[in-house]
Order: structure tokens, then sequence, then C-alpha cells
């Protein structure tokens, strides 16, 4: 019969999934933010805009680097890892989305 080890040692998140979800929150809010300020101008926002939308899928694609990162760490909690990585993915989805629909319009 094999032994088991049980831990009733409480886990910390791992580090990278705290940055991970932070960045996704900084992402997120920006694209709410940067779609709302589109629609209210009937998508005639310039290149400030622009930047900040490129700003934010870059920090949506950090972040899901970091998350899948710590989702492949060893002994630490996953759960904010888990949350980050799907959130960011589903923000850099609606980027790319973006991105084709501009493509799109252009030809």
């Amino acid at each position: 019969m094999k032994k088991r080890r049980y831990s009733f040692i409480e886990k910390d998140d791992n580090r990278k999934s705290r940055r991970s979800l932070c960045l996704t929150a900084v992402s997120g809010v920006m694209t709410i933010i940067l779609f709302m300020y589109s629609s209210s101008r009937a998508g005639d926002v310039g290149s400030v805009a622009g930047t900040f939308g490129l700003i934010a899928a870059v920090f949506a694609l950090i972040a899901f680097v970091y998350g899948v990162q710590a989702l492949s760490g060893g002994e630490e909690k996953q759960r904010l890892a888990v949350i980050s990585t799907v959130l960011s993915g589903v923000v850099l989805i609606i980027w790319f989305g973006v991105c084709l629909l501009g493509i799109h319009r252009m030809t």
C-alpha cells in the first residue's frame, strides 16, 4: 500500500499569475474605454486611440505569456493563473478581431 503525503500548508499564488492578472485588468479596462470612446465618435478616433489600442493588445499578450508561464509552475496555486490566462486570451481575440475588421474595411 502506497503512503500519501498530505499538506495542510496554505500555498501562495505565483508572482507571475498576479502580474498577469494586473496586466489583464489594465488591458481590459483600456479596451472597454477605447470601445466606448470609439462608439461615441462614430469610429473616427485618430492615431492616439490606435496607439492606446496597440498598447492594450501588447499588455494582453504579455499577460497571456505570464499566465502560461505561471500555469507551468510547480507547487503554487493556479487559480489566478487560469483566470488571467483565459481573460487575457479573450482580450487578445477581441483585438485580433478588431484588426481583422480594420483590414477588411481598408480593402
